[in-house]
């Protein structure tokens, strides 16, 4: 049994996903302490490479792609002529390319089946240029059959994990290197279990001997191991006929995890995202200043990326795959759930404000437990570049709360289209203003006379909760009441002539002219352009001005923040179809 306690995040990441392929339970906790029986990480191969499998198919990947594409496909069929042909090219060019990167891999790792895949890749091609469906589903059946062949399934999945997943942190290890993708199912664990499992176990059984003072075994563990640290021992001790314990007396401490031998170097091949390199550490040449850190925790960081979650994310004008973990302090069994319930959210809708909120939604906790801080920690890494991206946010709990137990009042799913959303809810975990987001986007919506002015509104009423340090209001907010202002003013100037009244032109053009002129005010923080721009189109609706308004040239009544509120929910109230219903956003899987 080797007690492991987990003080950083980057251990929490490798502690996750040991716990997730832990199905049995045989990995005991309490709070950031694991204890892990030497046997369990002796099994460890197996059990990493059969949660690689399960988590990870290609086969069920690709089934599922081509399920979803063929059923688009009978759509599509059913549907005008125009429209059919454009979807129908569509769906069946996802088919084709779907079909033939997984067919030709087959046949690149298994030339027994390269007939059968010519032949199958013809019959596809064939069918969906007759238009046959009846055809299509049969051999598409066969294709799904052959991929999902367990050998099969077992090198393609392993081969895409090791390249996408595993390779973002492991660096210049062996077993990543492209070379050994050749290698059968069985050959990859043996050699996974070679460089990682074997060290480590032989560090964990010679501390235990040291502990017992048993010699004759650690004599036999070392004469019987090929583990750097036995040829080392062998090395310095040729002429041995007992052993020895000092040399291992003389070994550093690991420097992340407590009562381990730190007998690696931190370098760059060990976990690219924080390592020791000639930027940090080897500034000035010296190798030796580099940190060291044990066999086990090499183990963790290399499997730290299956503890986490991945996800798209914007980064400056691309979108890019990023990773993202949950860390809880002191809390090993929590940070798992909570990274769980956020996996599992975003593989159903791919929206990170969603999965984010039910994390914290599906998590029970005890009623007197204390209060956690949990980070959010988001990393990619440009391997060729050798460079790191990296976040990291401490999550407004009040905030998150307060979107779980008001789901009316502030429901993200009314906030739209979801590029702003995501921006919004990346931009409040910064506990950063949201004012710069929500006027680029009141100002695209004016652009494109947009009748739904809604998801600004619950844009700012977000701004307002973050301000107020996720304290709700029970009466109307300042969105809300100015909100409701514009659009009274907006229902005036926009209502049907009634016999008897003044006639009125359109004004939907003026409007907007008038939302423009509102918008730079408000964007410059021009209280006098605003408040008299304000008080004109108030006259012209015959409508008293309120409170709010009359106050707004006061500085110390109305802060800077409020103006801002103020100006960009009344300027959205203003834009907004009076008779518009407020739309639910449905979001394709």
């Amino acid at each position: 049994m080797v007690k492991v306690l987990i003080n950083d995040w980057p251990f929490s990441m490798g502690a996750t996903a040991l716990l997730r392929m832990d199905t049995e339970k045989q990995i005991t906790y309490k709070a950031n302490l694991l204890d892990i029986p030497t046997e369990w990480i002796e099994s460890l191969p197996e059990r990493l490479f059969d949660y690689l499998i399960n988590t990870y198919s290609m086969g069920n990947k690709r089934e599922e792609q081509l399920k979803r594409a063929l059923q688009k496909l009978s759509f599509n069929m059913e549907e005008a002529e125009a429209k059919k042909k454009e979807g129908y090219k569509f769906h069946s060019d996802i088919i084709k390319s779907t079909v033939k990167d997984g067919l030709e891999r087959v046949a690149k790792y298994f030339p027994d089946y390269q007939d059968e895949v010519t032949e199958l890749l013809l019959n596809i091609n064939t069918a969906i240029k007759e238009m046959t469906l009846e055809k299509l589903n049969l051999y598409i059946s066969k294709a799904i059959e052959l991929l999902k062949q367990r050998e099969i399934d077992q090198k393609l999945t392993l081969n895409v994990v090791k390249a996408t997943l595993l390779a973002n942190s492991g660096g210049q290890v062996s077993f990543l290197n492209v070379t050994k993708n050749t290698l059968s199912y069985k050959e990859q664990i043996a050699l996974f279990r070679k460089d990682f499992i074997e060290p480590v176990v032989f560090e964990l059984k010679m501390q235990e001997c040291i502990q017992n003072q048993d010699e004759e075994q650690a004599w036999k563990l070392v004469q019987e191991s090929e583990c750097d640290l036995a040829v080392e021992w062998k090395k310095k001790n040729k002429k041995a006929t007992k052993m020895d314990f000092s040399y291992f007396y003389t070994l550093p401490n690991c420097s992340g995890i407590e009562g381990q031998w730190g007998t690696l170097a931190y370098e760059e091949m060990m976990f690219m995202p924080l390592a020791s390199n000639s930027a940090n550490d080897f500034y000035d040449g010296q190798r030796k200043n580099a940190p060291v850190i044990s066999k086990l925790a090499r183990v963790l960081l290399f499997l730290s990326p299956l503890g986490c979650v991945s996800y798209k994310k914007m980064i400056g004008r691309e979108e890019q795959f990023v990773y993202g973990f949950l860390h809880i302090e002191g809390d090993c069994m929590e940070t798992k759930r909570r990274n769980d319930a956020f996996m599992q959210s975003l593989s159903k809708d791919k929206l990170f404000g969603n999965a984010l909120i039910s994390s914290h939604e599906k998590i029970a906790q005890v009623e007197n437990e204390r209060k956690s801080i949990t980070v959010l920690i988001e990393w990619i890494t440009y391997s060729q570049a050798k460079k790191t991206l990296l976040e990291y946010r401490v999550v407004n709990d009040a905030f998150i709360t307060a979107l779980v137990e008001h789901p009316k009042q502030f429901n993200l799913n009314k906030v739209f289209p979801v590029s702003f959303r995501e921006q919004l809810v990346h931009q409040s975990l910064r506990n950063g203003d949201t004012k710069a987001l929500i006027f680029e986007e009141l100002r695209n919506k004016i652009t494109e006379n947009s009748g739904y002015y809604n998801g600004i509104k619950m844009a700012l009423n977000l701004r307002e909760l973050i301000s107020n340090g996720g304290n709700i209001v029970d009466q109307k907010t300042l969105t809300d009441r100015m909100y409701g202002r514009g659009q009274s003013i907006n229902k005036y100037f926009t209502q049907k002539k009634s016999e008897g009244d003044d006639y009125r032109a359109p004004n939907e053009k003026k409007l907007a002219t008038i939302s423009y002129r509102l918008l730079n005010a408000a964007k410059g923080g021009n209280r006098q352009v605003f408040f008299d721009t304000v008080l004109r189109l108030h006259l012209s609706a015959s409508k008293p001005i309120s409170k709010e308004f009359t106050s707004l040239l006061d500085h110390k009544a109305v802060t800077d923040h409020e103006f801002a509120t103020m100006s960009l929910a009344f300027i959205a109230g203003l834009m907004s179809q009076y008779e518009v219903k407020e739309k639910t956003e449905e979001v394709k899987s």
